[in-house]
């Protein structure tokens, strides 16, 4: 029962700790290092109270705090009410791996909808060979996620465009 009550009691000093970093960001106190962990941290440590600043760092100048925001609120949370932002994201981010984020957290926010515009959306930036390689993959691989299909049954061995299987797309959309 002891490591149960250390444990217990490690996570309450991780939260109030993470709670006062919060406090910090909103007065402007921390480095963009700083705000770059803790838009990790706030998603794992599942800090409710943070959900509203992760969504005004999607707006943030450093391509890591908008990556790792992206990713906490999309992945951690599962919730993004600035899907708009996201789509903005996705076409006009200056950097791929932001860009690539932002692809899958579209796709698993819609996870098993079938959205034809999505689908659509996906399906032409994945065959874009202007695209960056990243981008491309990430628009495939929420192709499977907006079609709902099971984890274990999305094509794992995809490392680049040359991978695409088009047929097993066109299977799933059946």
């Amino acid at each position: 029962m002891t490591d149960a009550r250390n444990s217990a009691r490690s996570e309450g000093l991780q939260k109030r700790l993470l709670l006062n970093k919060l406090r910090l960001l909103r007065r402007g106190e921390l480095s963009t290092d700083e705000i770059r962990s803790l838009a990790t941290k706030f998603g794992e440590a599942r800090i409710a109270e943070a959900i509203p600043d992760l969504k005004q760092l999607l707006d943030y100048p450093d391509d890591i705090v908008r990556y790792n925001s992206i990713s906490s609120l999309a992945f951690e949370f599962g919730i993004c009410n600035r899907l708009e932002r996201l789509r903005e994201i996705l076409f006009d981010d200056p950097d791929e791996y932001v860009r690539g984020t932002a692809a899958a957290a579209i796709g698993s926010l819609n996870r098993g909808t079938k959205n034809p515009d999505l689908l659509t959306l996906f399906q032409r930036l994945a065959k874009d060979k202007s695209e960056h390689e990243h981008v491309r993959i990430s628009a495939y691989d929420a192709i499977f996620n907006v079609l709902g299909v099971p984890f274990l049954e999305q094509p794992r061995d995809v490392d680049s465009p040359a991978d695409f299987d088009w047929a097993l797309v066109e299977k799933y959309r059946a």
